[in-house]
């Protein structure tokens, strides 16, 4: 219990810290007294005082922040007396927003309210939104701008007297004349200029808004710096879907051979979706809010981006997390299995083990001194004076959902949950897997994690991207060191800890009773944890990885020897199907190879003597991959030949191939074949085309190359009537030193590491280069120039080729 006596003290340190910060912090130094409730029934009175009918109307309540005019003031005043500027409503660009809309489509251009209310519960603007051809009384203008002066004055805290009337313009609508008035002021606080912009409508008073301006010069610069930070936003989105790519792929393919178990992995993906799930819920009220979709009424569009959130977003950061899980684990497993004993306490139901309680302890105690630390780093870099601003300036976003301490709770479980299964566990283990230094799966990790701690972490932002960057790398190199130092259960408890503390802090500081409440239900949710290590150090139960999964996982791998050994033997059996030897007929040379991509596959080519001097080419390629595509293979070779001799017509060879298919395979399977008869004799080469890649044509004495295209669709889609109708069949006549080259796509589909196709044109050009070797030789060049192009990259699909010369 000693040795862990220091994590014990460094909560209450921390905490300490976090505490004594809270005055120099702008994220958490803005007053609130008002929750989202009082701000709905603050409006609601506000609107029936001055006669507005609601029946029918449905109330929104949301947060609105102009972050630009706060990292301005930030600098130019510091946090406290932003803060206190804030309270004392000299600056209206943080206020709540009541909207009070009807459930009706867009076209039917209904009138909505807004109100907005300062966070300590002051009204500070209204404004009535009307369709442009309501009909109402008009006034003069000078009658307009007294009737807002009387408004203003009655209905707000404005000294209009006080104010320069800067604008007045008159608009005019189909059934009435409105007027809008801008008054401004210079501020008393700082550079910039207070505005007050009113709208009359017809005879009434549509709209008061007051707003704080920053000089055009800070507004500018401003501007550029938050633009910067947008387009790394952008960057890092594409970033991160380039990593689930890769993750996805990696999974699929050790899926694929049996290196996965995905039991986890799925646990893992449903305990996110319905976490995700209940924070949509109680974050509901204010999906789609100020957006529109056609012509769709308020509560549909609320229920298009709740589904959005929930089945799009949702779903694909699910399958992330699971891709990301299982192939982690798998690595971990074998690595060091030792930093999953605490976490596999857990997820095996063994809630109270020593390890368990331990990983807890110590990353709940770094991830407060982390939340401390994150805010004296801000407080450092942006006192008063300073060129460097906070972007991300106030959590009190959370204020506006329903329970704002559940989307607390569930935000922090989603956040972390993506940033360490993703930037840490598949990370680091797939990079220490492969190359076996940990020193390069730690800068793997910490170079990566800046896309993740921008997008998805909480932790501050700024507007200089160089520290933004370097505080990003700092806490991944810490966050790193954690995984390889202790495990992934600490490295989980820190992230988790920081976040919720600085998640948390706006609703210690809120004096709002709802978010008071909030914050007691916050704390009787950390208790579990809490409870979980004293019960855990109290009763010293123990847990050593048993291997639940393993025996699963080791049967897997046994099965997948034994079918190796099979698939091998069907390989020689496959292999043996296909022509042996070269046909050897007069005036040609013509050579033939398949390469299937696996151990068995579904390309297919053969050489079929006919009567009359004519030998029948085949090349043929099965839809699909592996067992299945070579055994509808070896069912089309066997009709073919069957077939082959009985006409010397290719059209109707594949026919009658067709119709038998059609019959045995499955719907969704197919079969591309290109059927060409080759008459030696009278040097012709009669063809036709199921579907399959056309065949190329080099003529003797010209460097350009034709492509034997003619129209037809697979074998095995349609009975018969469509495909006879679509089939064409075509002749040519073959001249000496012509040379026929008939390939299936796995040539052309070819891809490098970087996902490069080898292509058709690489294809052709090489074929021309080459064309005075022999058949044989030009299949070795190509398949040279293939491995030289793919690399280390694994063959993707079954290549075969023949090539036929007219010597």
């Amino acid at each position: 219990m000693k040795e862990y006596l220091k994590w014990w003290l460094l909560i209450p340190a921390a905490l300490l810290a976090v505490y004594f910060l809270l005055p120099f912090d702008l994220r958490y130094n803005i007053p609130e007294g008002m929750s989202r409730y009082q701000i709905r029934d603050m409006a609601y009175a506000f609107l029936l005082q001055n006669g507005y009918d609601l029946t029918g109307y449905n109330c929104v309540v949301t947060r609105q922040t102009n972050y630009p005019n706060l990292v301005y003031l930030e600098g130019e005043l510091g946090a406290e007396s932003t803060g206190d500027l804030v309270e004392q409503n000299f600056i209206p660009d943080i206020r709540w927003q009541a909207r009070y809309i009807k459930n009706i489509p867009i076209d039917q251009h209904q009138t909505y309210y807004d109100v907005w209310i300062s966070p300590t519960g002051n009204i500070v603007g209204f404004s009535r939104n009307i369709p442009d051809t309501l009909t109402l009384s008009s006034l003069e203008e000078s009658n307009a701008r007294d009737k807002v002066i009387s408004y203003v004055k009655d209905k707000f805290y404005f000294n209009l007297n006080t104010f320069e009337l800067k604008q007045s313009e008159q608009r005019r609508k189909i059934n009435r004349t409105d007027y809008q008035f801008i008054w401004e002021k210079p501020a008393a606080f700082v550079d910039g200029t207070i505005r007050l912009t009113a709208l009359v409508q017809g005879d009434m008073v549509g709209m008061i808004e007051p707003s704080f301006e920053l000089p055009e010069n800070v507004q500018t610069i401003l501007s550029s710096k938050i633009t910067q930070v947008t387009l790394l936003y952008l960057i890092q989105f594409i970033a991160i879907t380039i990593i689930f790519i890769f993750a996805l792929i990696l999974f699929l393919k050790k899926y694929h051979e049996g290196e996965v178990s995905v039991s986890l992995g799925r646990n893992i993906f449903l305990i996110f979706f319905i976490i995700g799930f209940l924070r949509s819920v109680n974050e509901f009220s204010t999906a789609g809010v100020n957006v529109g979709i056609g012509n769709l009424s308020p509560r549909n569009i609320q229920i298009i981006i709740f589904l959005f959130e929930v089945l799009l977003k949702n779903v694909f950061l699910g399958v992330f997390l699971l891709t990301s899980w299982s192939v982690g684990e798998a690595h971990a497993r074998a690595i060091w299995p030792e930093k999953l004993i605490a976490i596999d306490g857990l997820l095996n139901r063994k809630f109270f083990t020593v390890s368990s309680g331990v990983s807890l302890l110590r990353g709940g105690s770094i991830g407060f001194a982390m939340a401390a630390g994150f805010m004296l780093i801000t407080w450092m870099l942006t006192g008063k004076g300073s060129d460097i601003h906070t972007l991300r300036l106030s959590f009190s976003d959370i204020f506006q959902y329903f329970i704002p301490a559940v989307t607390v709770i569930l935000s922090v479980i989603m956040t972390v949950m993506i940033c360490e299964i993703v930037f840490r566990f598949f990370l680091i283990n797939v990079s220490y897997q492969k190359w076996h230094k940990k020193w390069l799966s730690l800068l793997i990790s910490v170079v990566v994690w800046p896309f993740g701690y921008f997008l998805l972490s909480d932790f501050p932002v700024f507007t200089s991207l160089p520290t933004s960057i370097l505080l990003a790398l700092a806490s991944g190199l810490l966050f790193g060191w954690l995984y390889f130092k202790y495990d992934l259960l600490t490295v989980i408890a820190a992230n988790a800890a920081a976040h919720l503390v600085l998640l948390s802090i706006p609703l210690v500081a809120s004096s709002a009773l709802w978010h008071q409440f909030s914050f007691y239900l916050l704390l009787a949710v950390l208790l579990i944890p809490a409870v979980q290590i004293i019960v855990s150090f109290a009763i010293k139960q123990k847990f050593q990885f048993n291997g639940l999964t393993m025996p699963k996982h080791i049967r897997r791998i046994s099965e997948r020897e034994r079918m190796q050994k099979e698939l091998e033997i069907a390989r020689s059996v496959q292999l043996g199907l296909l022509p042996t030897e070269n046909p050897n007929i007069p005036g040609f040379e013509i050579a033939g190879l398949c390469l299937p991509a696996k151990e068995v596959g579904g390309d297919y080519f053969d050489y079929i003597n006919l009567s009359g001097n004519k030998l029948g080419i085949a090349i043929g390629d099965v839809s699909g991959k592996g067992v299945p595509a070579a055994i509808y293979m070896t069912l089309t070779k066997g009709i073919l030949q069957s077939h082959a001799d009985e006409t010397i017509s290719p059209k109707a060879v594949l026919a009658k191939v067709n119709r038998l298919l059609y019959r045995n395979i499955e719907k969704n399977s197919f079969v591309s074949m290109f059927y060409a008869i080759l008459d030696y004799q009278n040097l012709t080469l009669t063809f036709a085309r199921a579907g399959h890649n056309p065949g190329i044509l080099l003529s003797q004495g010209s460097q350009k190359s034709e492509f034997l295209s003619t129209d037809g669709i697979a074998l095995g889609l349609e009975y018969g009537d469509v495909f006879e109708r679509t089939l064409k069949e075509h002749t040519i006549q073959i001249s000496q030193g012509d040379m026929l080259v008939f390939y299936t796509d796995g040539f052309t589909e070819a891809m490098n590491e970087d996902f490069q196709e080898f292509g058709e044109e690489r294809l052709v050009n090489m074929i021309t280069r080459n064309r005075m070797d022999s058949a044989e030789q030009i299949i070795k060049v190509l398949l040279t120039d293939i491995q030289r192009f793919i690399g280390d990259a694994e063959q993707q699909d079954d290549m075969t080729i023949v090539v036929v010369k007219a010597v």
